[in-house]
């Protein structure tokens, strides 16, 4: 059939047949990059799941030595400062850089405040044991409290620097009977009615570009309506 056809013909059925295979070429690619996408979602919300996991456990351990009788029970051995050592804080960074830098950032300042509040329960625990009635198991109490407040911050932070749409699924929970399921289901309701605040550019890396540009141009006519650069770090004391 081919012998048929003129040098014409056939040099615009070889175009043809290029072009369609360009196409598939194309359409391969798309494919490809829509499934790595999806994939990196599905890491993301896994690593969602299990980061917001180990911040509730963290505000759990926070409220327990936030309670009154929180030095009677370290006296009595009812708290126990290893508790506070942070749990396969490796695999928990690893997991905060899967939703983003800022996230394993902030994960680093709340490993440091754990393992601060760790130190400081000790040295409350060596203190009421070996001087009954003074003042400084309660002062080194209060500070591992502090310490365990600033982690549970630090990690919030953190989480708040995940890509909006991760915040997007909604979690239902039906009738539930347990004081922090019927807290969560407040906690749902109030954050339902609540506008979700975006953070990330629109329109991607070509939003980022412009946003830059129009900003270098904003502070150049007016340097007062720049944001001053990142403080550095606090001093630790």
């Amino acid at each position: 059939m081919l012998t048929s056809l003129t040098p014409a013909e056939i040099e615009l059925l070889l175009i043809g047949l290029q072009a369609f295979a360009t196409l598939g070429l194309v359409g391969f690619a798309a494919v490809q990059i829509w499934q790595f996408a999806s994939s990196r979602k599905e890491r993301q919300r896994i690593a969602y799941a299990a980061t917001y996991g180990e911040y509730w456990r963290l505000q759990a351990l926070a409220d327990t030595w936030k309670q009154t009788d929180a030095l009677s029970r370290l006296q009595n051995h009812l708290l126990d400062p290893a508790a506070l050592q942070p749990r396969d804080w490796l695999s928990t960074l690893r997991t905060l850089g899967e939703l983003s830098y800022g996230a394993a950032a902030f994960g680093g300042w709340a490993y440091d405040h754990m393992e601060r509040a760790q130190e400081y329960a000790k040295r409350a625990e060596q203190a009421m044991h070996g001087a009954i009635g003074s003042t400084e198991p309660a002062r080194w109490l209060a500070e591992a409290v502090r310490e365990l407040e600033q982690a549970v911050m630090a990690f919030r932070d953190g989480l708040k620097t995940i890509p909006s749409y991760l915040l997007r699924h909604n979690v239902t929970i039906v009738d539930p009977e347990s004081e922090i399921g019927k807290f969560m289901e407040r906690r749902l309701r109030e954050a339902r009615s609540a506008p979700l605040r975006r953070h990330e550019p629109r329109l991607g890396f070509l939003g980022r570009w412009l946003g830059r540009r129009i900003a270098a141009v904003a502070g150049w006519f007016d340097p007062a309506s720049v944001a001053p650069p990142f403080p550095p770090a606090p001093p630790r004391g």
